[in-house]
C-alpha cells in the first residue's frame, strides 16, 4: 500500500488541481513553485501514478488525477475535522491567514477583529493586505489572499442572505451611505442636511483612486448611477485621510463612504449623506471555494462575523 508521508503533498496537489497552474497553486499556498512541484512529484511516486499532465499550459489532471482529487479533498477535510476535535480548547491555532481589505475597513474594523483573535487564538498570525475592492477580487481569485473584505455599490434591501458571486461565497457585513464632505466655511457648502446627486453636479468632486489610473470600478458605477460626469482629477490619492486634507484645503470636494470619513481626522469638516434612493455602499466578505480552508481561515471567518460593525454607520438619510 502506498505510503503518503506528508499532508502538504496532498495540499499542493489539491491546489494544482483547483487552479490548473503550479504558479497559482504556489501563490495560494504561500510557498515556492518548486516546492509545490516537488510535493506533487513525491505524491505521484508514492502512489505509483502520474496525477498531473505538465506538458500543456494550463496543466491538466490525468484520468488517475481526476479520480484521486476528490479523495484527496476528503482526506484533507477529515484531517481538519480530526485536528479541530483535538484542538477544542482555545489557543491552539498557530497558522497564518492573509486577509485583504481596503484602508477604511482596516482602520475602523480590522483592529477589533484582531483583538478578538489575539484573545482567543494568540498564536494565530494575521497578515493584512490593503488594496482597492477590484484588486482584492483579483488577488483572491489568484489565490494570494485567504479572505477579502471589500465594498460595492449596491441597490438592494439592507439585509441580504449568504450568497455567491463569480463562484466565491460571500457574506454581507454591513451597509452605509456615501457622503460629500465640506469645510464648515466652504463656498460650496450646501444649505441642507442631505445632499442629492443633482446638487453635486458642477462641484470639483474627488474620490480615492490609484494615481494615474482610471476611476475605481465602484466609483465609476456610482457616478454613472448619479449621472455625474467628472473631469480627470488633477489631484489623485489612494488614502482617505489625504483626500480629506485636500478637501480641508479647499482644493477638492471629497466624496467617500461614511466609514472612511469617520476613520479620518475630520475636525472642522461636515459630511452630508447623499440621498440616492436604495443605492448604498455594501461591505462584504469573500473567500474562494477553490482553496482549502484551514482551521485558521475558518476561525477568522467566524471572528469577522461575530465582530459588530463600526459604530455610527446607521447615518440617517
Amino acid at each position: 500500500m502506498a505510503i503518503i508521508d506528508r499532508v502538504d503533498w496532498l495540499e499542493s496537489f489539491v491546489a494544482v488541481a483547483d487552479y490548473l497552474s503550479f504558479s497559482a497553486a504556489s501563490e495560494s499556498l504561500h510557498c515556492s513553485q518548486s516546492r509545490v512541484s516537488t510535493h506533487v512529484s513525491a505524491l505521484e511516486r508514492a502512489i505509483g501514478y502520474k496525477l498531473v499532465d505538465r506538458s500543456s499550459i494550463p496543466c491538466r489532471l490525468t484520468e488517475k488525477g481526476i479520480m484521486f482529487h476528490a479523495r484527496a479533498v476528503e482526506i484533507l477535510e477529515i484531517f481538519a475535522v480530526s485536528v479541530a476535535e483535538l484542538h477544542s480548547e482555545s489557543g491552539k491555532l498557530s497558522g497564518t491567514v492573509v486577509l485583504g481589505t481596503i484602508p477604511s475597513i482596516s482602520a475602523a474594523f480590522i483592529p477589533h477583529v484582531a483583538k478578538r483573535l489575539r484573545a482567543e487564538e494568540p498564536s494565530l498570525e494575521l497578515n493584512i493586505v490593503e488594496r482597492t475592492s477590484a484588486e482584492l477580487g483579483n488577488l483572491l481569485n489568484a489565490g494570494i489572499l485567504d479572505l477579502a473584505i471589500g465594498s460595492f455599490a449596491k441597490i438592494s434591501d439592507h439585509d441580504e442572505p449568504s450568497t455567491a458571486e463569480h463562484g466565491n461565497p460571500i457574506r454581507t457585513l454591513w451597509v452605509e451611505p456615501y457622503v460629500v464632505v465640506f469645510p464648515e466655511d466652504s463656498p460650496h457648502m450646501l444649505n441642507t442636511d442631505v445632499a442629492t446627486p443633482e446638487q453635486l453636479v458642477g462641484l470639483p468632486l474627488a474620490v480615492t483612486g490609484a494615481p494615474g489610473a482610471a476611476l475605481d470600478p465602484e466609483w465609476e458605477e456610482i457616478l454613472d448611477m448619479w449621472d455625474i460626469q467628472t473631469e480627470p482629477a488633477r489631484l489623485r490619492t489612494e488614502q482617505p485621510q489625504t483626500l480629506i486634507n485636500l478637501g480641508r484645503a479647499g482644493l477638492v470636494v471629497p466624496v467617500m463612504n461614511y466609514l472612511a470619513y469617520q476613520s479620518c481626522d475630520h475636525q472642522g469638516l461636515r459630511a452630508l449623506p447623499i440621498q440616492s434612493g436604495p443605492l448604498c455602499r455594501q461591505v462584504r466578505m469573500h473567500w474562494s471555494p477553490k482553496r482549502y480552508r484551514s482551521l485558521e481561515v475558518q476561525k477568522v471567518i467566524e471572528t469577522v462575523l461575530r465582530t459588530p460593525p463600526p459604530a455610527g454607520l446607521d447615518m440617517t438619510l
